[in-house]
């Protein structure tokens, strides 16, 4: 992990305000950035984590690339897991809930009727591939796999994504 370092504020006066731009390269660990900040003789620690959908960059692939790509990261590579799928979710639709927790793009030249849904992203440091696919049900289920190299990423980002269905 990399914090990118920020100019020392020397002083500040009661009630004044300050901003500056802090930058953490998490290097795909999940792991929070711990900070200390010197306030007069205290100190103070703040733990910044990045939601592991921030550790990705949407990538544009073909649908025939998705799947070629998918079966060389099966086994350990693949995680998959039938979830609850709510109501509202299905209303608003399910790629809206999935863009606002995660990084990634359509895949495309996917058949979009909101049943079979695929979407692709890499890693922002080794670039490594994650392909994410949800198969809507009839009965307020899905099917949610994800393929990726890094199994932490991918296990990670299968749970936040079965929580968000589900709301």
């Amino acid at each position: 992990m990399d914090i990118h370092p920020f100019p020392d504020i020397e002083s500040l006066a009661v009630g004044a305000k300050m901003f500056v731009t802090i930058g953490i390269d998490f290097n795909e660990t999940t792991q929070p950035a711990s900070l200390d900040f010197m306030v007069d003789e205290n100190t103070v620690n703040v733990n910044i984590k990045a939601p592991i959908g921030e550790l990705l960059q949407p990538i544009n692939i073909g649908e025939h690339d998705f799947i070629s790509q998918q079966n060389k990261l099966k086994g350990l590579n693949e995680n998959s897991v039938t979830s609850d799928v709510s109501k509202v979710c299905i209303e608003k639709g399910v790629a809206n809930r999935i863009y606002e927790i995660a990084n990634v793009a359509p895949v495309q030249g996917t058949v979009v009727d909101n049943q079979l849904l695929r979407f692709a992203a890499q890693s922002m440091s080794s670039k490594s591939l994650v392909l994410l696919t949800v198969r809507v049900l009839d009965n307020e289920k899905a099917n949610i796999t994800i393929n990726c190299e890094k199994m932490v990423i991918g296990s990670m980002l299968l749970k936040e994504i079965k929580l968000v269905l589900a709301k």
